[in-house]
């Protein structure tokens, strides 16, 4: 309506997007406003004086004992773990709260311990630090010191398959894996861009007819999942769980 805008005047959601536009204009040098990203973030952050967080956040530098927060959903919890090489050579000791269907992926690629997040009615519930933590991060927060600019996102694989889930999928190698509904929305026409695909979609209808793998479990099962998408010579997907899974895997 012509009035002028002021960031000064903002409100915590416009702080949040006026982040994300900068990230869509490929600039990572300035996160404020990241924060607002989530009302469980946002929380987080303004409880960060109070038990059990009155230890202070980290700051990157060197630690005794860092907890990282894993949070969002299983793909976000992937995807923002691509920073947790950087954190691991900073401190002594890492514990990683994350999800418990990606407790022993995380441990077996990056030789840390693990412990599950309180998950009630579908929803993340902040648990109480362990003795001796010297400091702690929620894991979205990583990116903040180490993506500033496009040449710090690293570009090769961090997620290692268990090999013996990989030896359980070898009938499908050279398979290509189809996904073509998430979160974001649907694109049923990638089922049909390629001859007897395998379905990868965890939450397929009883109409959809596409083979799916025999014996797994593709919602609760990630260490066979991520066993099938080795064997796998392409994976075609939206905006999924699997999308990051294939990613990460290289």
């Amino acid at each position: 309506r012509g009035e002028l805008f002021l960031p000064e005047n903002e409100t915590e959601t416009q702080k949040w997007w006026r982040c994300e536009a900068r990230f869509m204009l490929g600039d990572y040098s300035d996160w404020s406003g990241w924060e607002y990203r989530s009302q469980w973030a946002a929380t987080l952050w303004h409880w960060r004086d109070t038990k059990p967080y009155a230890i202070p956040p980290w700051n990157g530098l060197k630690t005794d004992f860092l907890y990282v927060i894993g949070e969002q959903g299983i793909g976000d919890e992937v995807f923002f773990a691509s920073c947790l090489p950087e954190a691991i050579s900073r401190v002594d000791r890492v514990v990683f709260e994350c999800m418990p269907r990606l407790e022993s992926v995380f441990r077996r690629s990056f030789g840390i311990e693990t412990t599950p997040s309180a998950i009630v009615r579908g929803m993340r519930h902040k648990k109480a630090l362990p003795e001796g933590v010297t400091a702690w991060v929620p894991l979205a927060d990583l990116p903040r010191m180490f993506r500033l600019d496009l040449s710090m996102f690293p570009g090769v694989p961090y997620l290692k398959p268990d090999t013996e889930q990989v030896r359980r999928f070898d009938d499908y190698r050279g398979n290509v894996g189809v996904s073509w509904r998430g979160a974001q929305g649907s694109v049923p026409e990638i089922a049909e861009l390629f001859h007897g695909p395998i379905s990868l979609q965890y939450d397929q209808a009883w109409d959809e007819e596409l083979a799916q793998p025999k014996d797994l479990d593709l919602r609760n099962d990630i260490d066979g999942v991520m066993g099938l998408i080795a064997n796998l010579d392409k994976v075609v997907t939206v905006s999924t769980s699997v999308a990051h899974f294939a990613a990460a895997m290289g």
